[in-house]
């Protein structure tokens, strides 16, 4: 599993215009919370607030406040909407033993037989939001797509991770090999024509 590392400093000042103001600083604003965790405000630099940000698979955050360190998971990292600049990131700790919810990246591999025969892979989730214990975590949710066949789906269901709970609703799909209209009308074609 990934781990993060992130140094921090405790937040004193509050409200819309110390925000702005630690921005301009290059801090964003960001708190700690957990189970068994008071609300703690902190200060993160920009630069790990973009490195957070960016990640495509799910990991672990070491926060080193000084006097005080944490282990937790990225719960929300908000947007400004129109810079798409990082104005805040949540912080949530978790305790060896006791589920975390969190959403995992699901990571498609092999080309579908379906692919081959001139579908087109379709992804419909890139991540799937799971209850799992901290120390059976994982990166990425990796399926294996290579028996998809046109017009087939792999669900939510066909998902078996030892030890997760999926949230999702088991129907709904994660990758489909839909059929392009030109490929359907061959098809027809050649029904027809037998």
């Amino acid at each position: 599993m990934k781990v993060i590392e992130i140094k921090a400093e405790e937040r004193t000042d509050f409200g819309k215009r110390a925000s702005r103001r630690a921005r301009r600083e290059k801090k964003i604003p960001a708190v700690v919370y957990g189970p068994d965790t008071e609300p703690k405000h902190i200060y993160i630099s920009h630069h790990d607030a973009e490195v957070l940000a960016k990640q495509d698979k799910a990991f672990i955050s070491k926060i080193d406040l000084g006097d005080k360190q944490y282990e937790a998971i990225v719960k929300e990292i908000q947007f400004h909407p129109v810079t798409d600049e990082v104005l805040h990131v949540d912080f949530q700790t978790f305790v060896k033993g006791r589920p975390i919810t969190l959403e995992v990246p699901v990571e498609l591999v092999g080309t579908p037989e379906g692919v081959v025969k001139g579908g087109v892979l379709i992804r419909k989730l890139r991540k799937v939001k799971v209850q799992v214990l901290p120390e059976q975590l994982k990166e990425s949710i990796v399926l294996d797509v290579s028996g998809l066949d046109l017009g087939q789906s792999l669900r939510v269901g066909d998902i078996k991770m030892e030890g997760w709970r999926i949230l999702h609703r088991p129907e709904v799909p994660v990758a489909t090999v839909e059929i392009p209209r030109r490929l359907l009308a061959q098809m027809r074609e050649q029904e027809e024509s037998k």
